[in-house]
């Protein structure tokens, strides 16, 4: 009488752990559940063929290195698309001071015909001139070291691209084996209920 009440008592205990939830069970509950379980499989008093009950250490494995893989991978992704969005970040800014330059340049022609029109105010225009060139210059400058600032983070970004599907692959799996461990979870979880 002892021993059925034993095992009525193991068997409330694993129908208790799987009521939690997988992802919800602490490692010293995972023991117990696997321990309990090993108890049930060799009673001669519980009877089940089901293979999962030999198979649960692998579902609660299985499922941690599935997650564990999956939040790696979008760590990964989140980088990719943060290194992408700052790439076409860089190319706006830098199609921006090209547009810069280009005022610059046809203010500079606009400026030089003046002066040709008006000698009494060339010395007025030639120094605004001057400043012209010095800004067209600095900005020649800071497009210079953008482009390889940006063709470095666009070079990265393309050496990515690969690994970046690939990512997305794995994740994939990794989310079909986590639906496969829950499945299992949810036999066992029947088995027991």
């Amino acid at each position: 009488m002892d021993t059925k009440k034993s095992l009525r008592n193991i068997m409330s205990a694993v129908r208790n752990f799987l009521e939690l939830g997988l992802h919800q069970l602490g490692e010293t509950q995972r023991l117990a559940m696997i321990s309990a379980v090993s108890i049930l499989r060799v009673a001669p008093e519980f009877s089940s063929d089901s293979s999962l009950l030999e198979n649960v250490a692998t579902i609660f494995s299985d499922s941690d290195a599935a997650q564990a893989r999956s939040t790696s991978l979008m760590a990964k992704v989140e980088d990719f698309h943060y290194k992408r969005r700052k790439a076409e970040g860089m190319e706006q800014e830098n199609s921006s001071v090209r547009a810069q330059i280009q005022n610059l340049t046809t203010e500079y022609d606009t400026n030089e015909d003046e002066v040709k029109r008006l000698e009494e105010k060339i010395l007025e225009h030639r120094a605004k001139m001057a400043s012209l060139m010095d800004e067209a210059e600095s900005l020649e400058k800071k497009l210079l070291s953008s482009r390889r600032d940006t063709q470095i983070v666009v070079d990265e970004v393309v050496s990515l691209k690969e690994e970046y599907g690939k990512w997305v692959r794995e994740i994939q799996d990794s989310d079909e084996k986590q639906g496969e461990c829950l499945l299992k979870w949810e036999q066992l979880r029947r088995l027991f209920c």
